[in-house]
């Protein structure tokens, strides 16, 4: 199986846009399957847990008032990015 990249995450995604989390700690993420290191990520906190609940609870008035087949549109295109990143998907989730 070819070697993943290794990949650095320091921000959180909510209310539509990247944050800095708030924690200070560097999380290692290993490979399951051998241990090897694939990254590192900064940890989150309960602010940016709350911070991510407040934009979600938010944006579910406006999302619960859109037509279906508008919904079903902004689907289909999450559904079609899926299928455009399926080989990476399918390479971390075999791991």
């Amino acid at each position: 199986m070819e070697a993943m990249q290794l990949v650095r995450l320091e921000s959180v995604f909510y209310g539509g846009e990247w944050h800095p989390p708030s924690g200070q700690i560097d999380l290692s993420v290993a490979d399951p399957s051998t241990g090897d290191p694939l990254g590192t990520i900064r940890a989150g906190s309960a602010g940016d847990v709350n911070a991510a609940a407040i934009a979600a609870a938010s944006a579910f008035t406006a999302w619960s008032q859109t037509r279906s087949a508008i919904r079903a549109t902004y689907l289909r295109g999450f559904a079609a990015g899926l299928r455009a990143r399926s080989q990476d998907l399918i390479t971390l989730m075999m791991r």
